[in-house]
C-alpha cells in the first residue's frame, strides 16, 4: 500500500484504522446517515491540507469555500465507496470479518490510496490555481489576460500542446474549463500577462470530467462532473446533508432547514427555529442565491440568549465568516451608512469577531454614491468589524470587496 513519499507512515498507519472501523460498520450495518465518517475524513483531510498549504492565512473566503466543496467531494467519494462495498458485502461468502476485509483489499486500496493520491497532487494544483486567480483578479488593471503555458513534465502529453501559448481574456468562458490542471497529473501552467490576445481555436481539447472547472472561479477544486458525484446524484440530497453533518458534527435530524443546489453542490442549511423569524424569507432566499454560487450558508437566530442582554447576531454563516443581509431601495448616502451601521453593531462588533456585509439593491444606485457611504462611514469608525462586501444589482451578485476597496472606486471596474 505505498502511496508516495508525500504520505508519512504515521498518515498510512491512521488511514488503515481508519478503514478498518469504516469497513467493520460496513460489515455490521452499524453507521449512521450515507456513509461511515471515517472514510469521509480520510480524503477531506488531505484536500484540506492542499488547500491549507496552499492558502495559509491568505484568501480565506475562497479558502473556506474550497474546504467546503472539498467536504461535498469527500462526501460523495464516501458514499460511491460505501455503495460499492455494500454490494461486496451482499455478494460475499465471507464467514468472518477478516475474511470480508480481505475480499474487499483492492477495492479499499483503489478508493482510499491509489484514487486518494491522485486527487491529492491534483488538489495542490488546483489549490495553487485557485490562490493564482484571486491575486489574478486583483492585478487585472495591470496584466489583464491570461497565458498558457507549457507543461513542466519530461514526458508531456501531446493533448495538451494546442493550449501551448495561447492568450485568453481574463473573462474568456473557455477558462472556466481547461484552466490548469485540467486532466490528471497535468503539469502545464499559466499566468497573467498584458500580451496581446490571441487567436484562440474553435475546436480544443476537452477537459478530464472533474476537473472541467476554474477553481479560482467557483470554488472547488474537483467539478460537479467528476464520476463519483454524477453516480450520486440522485441520492444528492441525502449525501449532501450528511457531508453537513459530519462537516459540524452534528445529527442529520439537528438540521431544520435545508436546500442545495445540484449543479453547484452549494447548500443552506440551519440547525436553529429561523422559520418563525421576520427575516426568514428574505434570509433563505439570499441564502439560496450565494448557495446557487457554490457556497455553504448556515442561516442563524436573530439574537443570541445572554443572561445579561440579547446580543443581536449576523443572519448566516458563510463558508465559516458572519455575513450579514441588508436588501434596500433606497439611493440616500444617509440610508446606506444606516445598513452599514447596523451591521457593525451584529456579532461581529458584540464578539470582535469579523463579519461581511451583503448589500441587495432593488433600484439602480451610482456607484459614487455608495463610495461616498462607506467613505463617510469609516471616518466615523463604523467599518471596523467589517472584512468583506458584497452587492446584488441587477439581481447580479459582485465579488467580494474590502472597505478600502469601495473607497479607491472599485466598483466602477465591475
Amino acid at each position: 500500500m505505498c502511496l508516495s513519499d508525500e504520505f508519512t507512515p504515521e498518515e498510512i498507519t491512521g488511514m488503515e484504522q481508519s478503514v478498518t472501523r469504516a469497513l467493520k460498520k460496513i460489515y455490521t450495518g452499524s453507521y449512521d446517515g450515507e456513509f461511515p465518517r471515517e472514510l469521509w475524513e480520510i480524503t477531506v483531510n488531505k484536500l484540506n491540507e492542499a488547500v491549507d498549504l496552499e492558502f495559509g492565512k491568505q484568501y480565506k473566503p475562497l479558502a473556506s469555500q474550497l474546504k467546503y466543496q472539498n467536504g461535498v467531494f469527500a462526501a460523495f467519494k464516501s458514499k460511491n465507496q460505501t455503495q460499492t462495498l455494500e454490494n461486496l458485502k451482499a455478494a460475499s461468502k465471507a464467514a468472518t470479518f477478516s475474511d470480508f476485509a480481505e475480499e474487499v483489499r483492492g477495492t479499499v486500496k483503489d478508493y482510499n490510496y491509489n484514487h486518494l493520491k491522485a486527487e491529492w497532487n491534483t488538489a495542490k494544483k488546483a489549490s495553487r490555481s485557485a490562490k493564482r486567480w484571486a491575486k489574478a483578479l486583483e492585478d487585472a488593471d495591470l496584466f489583464p489576460n491570461i497565458k498558457y503555458l507549457a507543461s513542466t513534465a519530461k514526458e508531456p502529453r501531446d493533448k495538451h500542446k494546442p493550449f501551448y501559448g495561447l492568450v485568453f481574456a481574463m473573462d474568456d468562458p473557455k477558462l472556466d474549463s481547461i484552466l490548469p490542471p485540467s486532466d490528471w497529473g497535468c503539469q502545464c501552467g499559466w499566468t497573467t500577462t498584458d500580451e496581446e490576445l490571441t487567436i484562440i481555436p474553435k475546436r480544443l481539447p476537452e477537459p478530464e470530467p472533474g476537473l472541467d472547472n476554474n477553481p479560482g472561479k467557483d470554488g472547488a477544486l474537483f467539478s460537479t462532473s467528476h464520476p463519483h458525484i454524477k453516480a450520486g446524484s440522485k441520492d444528492a440530497g441525502a449525501i449532501i446533508k450528511s457531508n453537513i453533518a459530519a462537516v459540524y458534527n452534528i445529527d442529520e435530524k439537528d438540521i431544520t432547514e435545508f436546500y442545495f443546489n445540484k449543479k453547484t453542490n452549494g447548500c443552506v442549511f440551519s440547525v436553529a427555529d429561523v422559520r418563525k423569524e421576520s427575516e426568514f424569507a428574505e434570509n433563505f432566499r439570499i441564502g439560496k442565491m450565494l448557495a446557487d454560487k457554490g457556497n455553504l450558508i448556515e442561516l442563524i437566530a436573530p439574537f443570541e440568549n445572554s443572561s445579561k442582554e440579547r446580543i443581536p447576531t449576523a443572519d448566516a454563516i458563510m463558508n465559516g465568516t458572519f455575513i450579514e443581509f441588508k436588501t434596500t431601495g433606497s439611493t440616500s448616502v444617509k440610508r446606506l451608512r444606516k445598513h452599514i451601521y447596523d451591521a457593525s453593531q451584529s456579532k461581529g462588533r458584540a464578539h470582535g469577531d469579523p463579519i461581511d456585509l451583503l448589500i441587495e439593491f432593488n433600484t439602480d444606485i451610482d456607484d459614487d454614491i455608495i463610495r461616498d457611504a462607506f467613505n463617510r462611514s469609516k471616518g466615523a469608525g463604523e467599518t471596523t468589524y467589517i472584512n468583506g462586501v458584497y452587492f446584488v444589482k441587477g439581481n447580479r451578485l459582485t465579488k467580494r470587496f474590502s472597505v478600502d476597496d469601495i473607497i479607491n472606486g472599485a466598483l466602477k471596474s465591475q
